[in-house]
């Protein structure tokens, strides 16, 4: 079978013939005053219904975008639909959504896990432009024949819509249990748990999502773009053709404390309220004659910077939740540095449980297709799959 996962806020628009009208990743910025105005008359409501907060990142802001800014493109839409949800719909030809995905767009009912179609008219959102929602693991149509023929794989191969990334990501890392607790370290830096039921933020500046699992939910603080700003770091310091693994293995025996450098790169326990521009910036010793800062220097503080930010916003989480968990597992492509999590264990004072495999999003997909496949009963079954596929690493205290 195949499970289909994708980044979280993207939507696409697609006409009456399936056609795709407009595409707006999670990168997209147009709707930002649609967003803001819908913050100002509905941001709590808004919020306690969908957990997500502010409206620039959500599907109704980038709907008013295109009614106000493409008008003759608006007119043609019939159909609203999250990324994974349009991959799915080239693969199968069924237009369908999953809870996870449409909660972190903001067209769902996190409580009930069904649409919201109270907030949406509201919002002026028709409902006939949502899919019928179907549970992560549910068959949602068959490969299509062209598609089957070009990979070598079975026409009619099931597919299912395996969730949001990030969820998809701790499910990859074997989360199944209430107080599980993952963080998702790639372009951007999600911390979750799971939760028995959703647990929202007097705030707001804290997510609610729907995990995979049915009766599952979670509360996420998200760190923003850290990857991006890491993987920038590096292409200024030694340029875009420096290997990652060289760099890592001269950053790995820097000692605490970047020898006086300090990265502030990370958004530490900044919310998606307050996500608008700040300031950060390297600071080091001077005059440089005394020292001259290496450039493992920088990339060891920036994991010190990643390493602070996990510990604010894991404070932020536990303190809501009312949840503890000594072992923290993590994730995604930033975390196949070894010395960059054993920096995260160290100042968290906390093990951690590191995956082997770097695409854990995708590993979390895989086992949500094998569910569909008929290989496990349930998805908690596949993810304690996974169990196994990671190592721990021990805090090193004195070097907090």
């Amino acid at each position: 079978a195949i499970g289909v996962t994708g980044q979280r806020q993207g939507v696409v628009f697609v006409d009456g013939h399936g056609k795709e009208l407009l595409t707006s990743p999670n990168v997209d910025l147009r709707a930002v005053f649609e967003g803001a105005l819908l913050d100002e008359a509905y941001g709590p409501a808004i919020y306690r219904t969908c957990g997500h907060s502010p409206s620039l990142l959500l599907a109704p802001a980038r709907l008013r975008w295109l009614a106000q800014n493409q008008s003759d493109t608006h007119k043609e839409l019939r159909s609203l639909l999250t990324v994974p949800a349009w991959l799915t719909y080239r693969l199968t030809g069924v237009m369908a959504c999953e809870p996870s995905l449409a909660a972190a767009t903001g067209l769902l009912e996190i409580s009930t896990r069904k649409r919201c179609y109270d907030l949406l008219e509201k919002l002026d959102l028709s409902s006939s432009l949502l899919p019928p929602l179907y549970n992560a693991g549910e068959v949602i149509g068959g490969l299509n024949s062209e598609l089957a023929n070009r990979w070598g794989l079975m026409p009619g191969t099931p597919v299912t819509l395996a969730g949001a990334d990030t969820q998809c990501g701790l499910l990859g890392m074997g989360l199944a249990s209430y107080g599980d607790v993952g963080i998702v370290a790639g372009w951007s830096c999600a911390l979750q748990t799971v939760t028995k039921a959703p647990i929202y933020d007097d705030t707001m500046n804290s997510w609610v999502g729907c995990y995979p699992t049915q009766e599952s939910w979670v509360f996420e603080s998200n760190l923003g773009d850290i990857g991006n700003a890491h993987n920038w770091l590096k292409n200024a310091l030694l340029g875009e053709n420096a290997p990652w693994e060289m760099v890592n293995k001269a950053a790995t025996i820097v000692p605490p404390g970047s020898n006086g450098i300090l990265c502030y790169l990370g958004s530490g326990p900044r919310s998606a309220t307050s996500s608008g521009l700040g300031r950060g910036g390297l600071l080091f010793p001077i005059p440089l004659r005394y020292q001259e800062p290496q450039a493992e220097q920088f990339i060891h503080a920036s994991w010190e910077n990643l390493a602070y930010s996990v510990k604010a916003n894991l404070t932020t989480v536990q303190r809501i939740t009312g949840s503890h968990n000594d072992t923290i597992n993590l994730g995604g492509g930033m975390a196949q540095s070894n010395g960059l999590a054993q920096v995260v264990a160290d100042i968290l004072g906390r093990k951690i449980r590191l995956s082997k495999v770097s695409h854990v999003s995708v590993l979390g997909a895989a086992r949500v297709a094998a569910v569909a496949a008929g290989t496990y009963t349930s998805i908690d079954e596949a993810a304690k799959s996974s169990s196994s596929e990671a190592v721990t690493l021990e805090p090193n205290l004195t070097n907090t």
